[in-house]
C-alpha cells in the first residue's frame, strides 16, 4: 500500500508551539478553541516531548521546550461560526484581549487574543456585508454568509482557465492580508484592516511607515493613504493628495482619485521590555478603538476610546 504524503486528517502546513508549559497550554487549547488531544507523547521530568491537538479540522502540534528547541511565539488565524462566543471563552480560558469582537464594512467580524505564551490569534468570520444573507440559522444565533459574492460567474480571462469561478469545495479570492510580523522568531508587529480591495495597501503602507520610515505605530496607522488596485487611477485621501509625494506622482504620469478614507486598521507591537502597545484609528471612521484589558504593573488604561494608544505591562 502506497503511503499517503499528507496523513489523512491533517493539511499541508501545519502549525508546531514549543512552549514553557505545555500541558496547560493543551488545557487553554481545549477550553478556548474546544480543542480535543488525539496523541500525547511524554518526556522526561513531566513534560511533554510532542502532543497534537485538533481543533476544528486542523491539527496542532507542540512540546515542552528543551535546550534544543526554545520557545516560539506563532500568530494564528482561525475561522469560527461565532466570533462573539469564542472570544469570551478564550478570555475565560486565560487569554488576552487585543482587539475586541467588531463588524468591519466589507462583511467580517473581527477580533484579536494572545495568550500568555505570547502567542497572537486572529478571529475572523466573513459575513461579505453587515446582514450576511439575512438568515438566521435557527437556534444558533449567526448569520449566513453570502461570500458567494465574491466569485466571478463569468469568465474573466480570456481563453485561459479562471480560477475564480465558483464550484465545490472552492473558496473565492479575498483581500484580506492580516499580517503578523516576526524578529528573530518572536512576534513584533501584527497589523489588519478592512476595506475591500485597499486591505493589502493599507497593511503595507502601515508596515513601509513603521519599519522603513521609522514611525511609531499610532503615527504609522494615521498617516495619509493612497491605493493603487491596478486601476487606471489612484485612489487617495485628501491628505495624501496635499503632499509632497503625490506632487511627485503626478509628474511621473500618475491620476487620482479621492477616496475620503481608505481602511481602518488596527495594531500591536510587542515591545522589548514586555509590554505591548496596542493602536487604532483616530479619526477613520469616527476613530477606532484600542484597550488593555489587564496591566500587571499599572501602566495599562482599562478604557476605550477613540484612537486609543494603550501599553499593557
Amino acid at each position: 500500500m502506497a503511503v499517503k504524503p499528507i496523513p489523512e486528517g491533517y493539511h499541508t502546513f501545519t502549525p508546531y508551539f514549543v512552549v514553557e508549559g505545555a500541558t496547560d497550554f493543551i488545557d487553554f487549547l481545549k477550553k478556548a478553541f474546544g480543542g480535543n488531544e488525539v496523541y500525547r507523547f511524554p518526556a522526561p521530568g513531566g513534560k511533554i516531548g510532542h502532543a497534537e491537538v485538533r481543533v476544528g479540522d486542523s491539527v496542532l502540534m507542540l512540546a515542552d521546550t528543551n535546550p534544543e528547541y526554545p520557545p516560539t511565539r506563532i500568530g494564528s488565524y482561525l475561522y469560527v461560526t461565532d466570533v462573539d462566543a469564542i472570544y469570551k471563552k478564550a478570555l475565560t480560558a486565560g487569554g488576552q484581549s487585543r482587539r475586541e469582537p467588531a463588524n468591519q464594512f466589507y462583511g467580517d467580524r473581527v477580533a484579536t487574543v494572545a495568550d500568555r505564551w505570547g502567542n497572537v490569534v486572529e478571529y475572523t468570520l466573513t459575513i461579505e456585508q453587515t446582514g450576511g444573507n439575512a438568515m438566521v440559522v435557527p437556534g444558533r444565533g449567526f448569520l449566513l454568509n453570502n461570500e458567494l459574492t465574491d466569485f466571478n460567474f463569468t469568465p474573466t480571462q480570456g481563453s485561459a482557465p479562471d480560477p475564480n469561478l465558483p464550484a465545490p469545495g472552492k473558496r473565492p479570492r479575498s483581500s484580506m492580508s492580516p499580517t503578523i510580523v516576526l524578529v528573530q522568531r518572536k512576534p513584533y508587529l501584527a497589523v489588519g484592516s478592512p476595506g475591500g480591495s485597499t486591505i493589502i495597501t493599507t497593511v503595507l503602507q502601515i508596515l513601509v511607515g513603521r519599519l522603513d520610515l521609522d514611525l511609531s505605530l499610532p503615527d504609522a496607522i494615521a498617516a495619509p493613504r493612497a491605493s493603487q488596485p491596478n486601476t487606471g487611477s489612484v485612489q487617495a485621501e485628501p491628505a495624501f493628495l496635499a503632499s509632497p509625494e503625490a506632487e511627485a506622482l503626478k509628474r511621473l504620469g500618475h491620476t487620482f482619485t479621492i477616496n475620503p478614507e481608505i481602511g481602518a486598521a488596527t495594531g500591536i507591537e510587542f515591545r522589548g521590555d514586555g509590554r505591548m502597545l496596542a493602536a487604532a484609528e483616530p479619526t477613520r471612521r469616527g476613530g477606532g478603538a484600542a484597550a488593555v484589558v489587564s496591566s500587571r504593573d499599572g501602566l495599562g488604561d482599562p478604557s476605550v476610546a477613540p484612537g486609543a494608544v494603550c501599553y499593557e505591562g
